[in-house]
Formats: structure tokens, sequence, C-alpha cells
């Protein structure tokens, strides 16, 4: 079904938040997972990555977070609406 709506590549992470050192741990290796997929991605060919969560709402997200916060320096950091637009 992916395919059909133009998505070429599907990884998935567990993601469980029953034990914290799990979660932590699991957050991060999806985190670096996350980072490999973007760095393959042609974003200047207008190719994305979409992030979705299939077992509760706050994971993916989480997962994104985690991803920004530990591995992107982006040199606007501290400038919210140009974080906001470089997000986007």
């Amino acid at each position: 079904m992916w395919r059909s709506v133009g998505v070429n590549m599907c990884i998935a992470s567990e993601i469980e938040d029953d034990e914290e050192d799990e979660y932590c741990e699991q957050l991060f290796n999806a985190a670096v997972k996350l980072g490999e997929l973007i760095d393959e991605t042609d974003i200047a060919n207008n190719q994305a990555v979409y992030v979705h969560d299939t077992n509760a709402v706050t994971e993916g997200p989480a997962c994104v977070i985690v991803y920004l916060a530990l591995f992107l320096a982006h040199e606007d950091w501290d400038d919210t609406e140009k974080l906001r637009k470089f997000v986007q």
C-alpha cells in the first residue's frame, strides 16, 4: 500500500515504553536509523522522510525530537522561526 502513494522505502523500529532503560535505548537506535535514512534521502529532488507511529501517538514524535536534539547541528538552532521552516 505505501508504494502506491509514492513511498519508496519503509524502515521499522520497535519502540516500547514498558521499561525506561530499554525505551531510551530504543529511541536512540531509532533516531540513528532516522539519521541514516535522512542522509540517504535526496531532499534536493523533493524526496522526504515520513515518520509514522503505529503503536501510539508519542513514539514517532519522540524519535524525531531525539534525532533533532542529538544529531542535527543546525546553524540557527536558537532561532525557532528558522528551525520551524527547516523542519517543515
